[in-house]
């Protein structure tokens, strides 16, 4: 499986514009887990956040994006009747449109290299997706403007050491208040992803979700 990292810069280097749909954060049942990513081009789709009225509704939500431009969306979907879905949870998807030269991921590809685990910093209401933060244990890069980046980098650190899965956190007060996704980029990391045939009863998917991940210790 190509990793998300690889396709992206692909597409940026044929200069072809998309945009990224992670899955931000999910409460109660839910398609897929929080740290999923599907890229959406004008005429292709990359991955998938769980298929069904969810992952159609995000692949016209980016499309929008990227006739229309705009910055980063964070956006609130219940999993109920309203999309056709019977998970019953919530999933918060971030919307990233990846337009420009996106020095980010220059870093990220850097760390892969290096071996490095790394952590990516994405600001989830109205800043554009450039300015984003990676950070390492030994470095870091970018920003996301403010007065908190001091206290983002520490969060980003404590997660590489403890281990944890993506964060979706409110930092600051007032104006200067934002919402970040923190999410760990593991250098020797890979997704299996397997789709098994057939329906549980009452649901309205044939299709179940299985993911694995291996992480070398």
């Amino acid at each position: 499986m190509t990793h998300w990292i690889d396709t992206l810069v692909r597409l940026r280097d044929c200069g072809q514009p998309a945009v990224v749909v992670t899955v931000a954060s999910t409460r109660g049942s839910a398609p897929r887990e929080a740290g999923t990513k599907m890229i959406v081009t004008a005429a292709a789709v990359h991955g998938t956040i769980g298929g069904g009225h969810l992952e159609h509704k995000a692949i016209a939500i980016a499309r929008d994006l990227l006739i229309g431009g705009g910055p980063n969306a964070l956006r609130r979907f219940p999993l109920g009747a309203s999309l056709g879905q019977c998970c019953g949870g919530l999933v918060n998807l971030l919307f990233e449109p990846v337009i420009d030269a996106a020095p980010w991921l220059d870093a990220l590809v850097e760390l892969r290299r290096d071996g490095v685990d790394g952590v990516m910093v994405s600001t989830t209401n109205g800043v554009a997706a450039a300015g984003k933060l990676v950070v390492a244990s030994n470095r870091t890069f970018g920003s996301v403007g403010g007065d908190v980046e001091e206290e983002v980098t520490a969060l980003a650190r404590q997660i590489l050491t403890s281990g944890d899965g993506p964060r979706l956190l409110p930092l600051g007060d007032g104006e200067a208040a934002l919402t970040v996704l923190l999410e760990p980029v593991r250098a020797d990391e890979f997704a299996i992803v397997l789709f098994v045939a057939g329906a549980s009863p009452g649901s309205t998917s044939a299709r179940t979700n299985f993911r694995a991940t291996y992480r070398r210790m």
